[in-house]
């Protein structure tokens, strides 16, 4: 086929068809006969949109596992994402097929703070010294909490 034929010929018929010469507008499942979407793949849409920043997110300005100071460390792997204020710190040691995360946040404060990892999200309330710990699976994690000014904060995503 020449490209001057290619470039003329009908999009195909059927699931995914377009509608007139936008190749982006495609007609919706219902109308191409493709059914509905199966349960696993729209709950795994909804925790990637889950997933999406809500607040300011925290950077990642230390990881225990880059630089010389890692061999000092032991089997413990130790995180900090943010500036001076506020700031959360994360420190992963292995427990069994487990994780335990310990979480501190500054300023510190009994507060509850969301672990989004794997595996769902775990609820962790921290005491008034701003610690708190949780069991997680290996695979990517973040903290949302909400700061000493009402602001939501949450850490970026980190495979640990």
């Amino acid at each position: 086929m020449s490209k001057e034929e290619a470039a003329s010929s009908k999009p195909p018929t059927g699931v995914g068809k377009t509608m007139g010469d936008e190749p982006w507008t495609v007609q919706p499942a219902s109308e191409s006969g493709a059914g509905s979407v199966p349960p696993d793949v729209l709950a795994a849409a909804y925790r990637a949109l889950e997933s999406l920043p809500t607040g300011a997110v925290l950077s990642l300005v230390f990881d225990s596992l880059l630089g010389e100071r890692r061999s000092a460390l032991g089997g413990t792997r130790q995180l900090r994402f943010g500036g001076d204020d506020p700031h959360v710190e994360v420190a992963f040691h292995e427990s069994g097929q487990q994780l335990e995360a310990d979480i501190t946040i500054v300023p510190p404060r009994a507060t509850s703070l969301s672990l989004r990892h794997g595996g769902g999200t775990t609820a962790v309330t921290t005491d008034a010294y701003g610690r708190g710990s949780a069991s997680i699976g290996h695979g990517p994690m973040s903290v949302v909490f909400e700061g000493a000014d009402g602001a939501v904060l949450e850490t970026a995503w980190v495979n640990v």
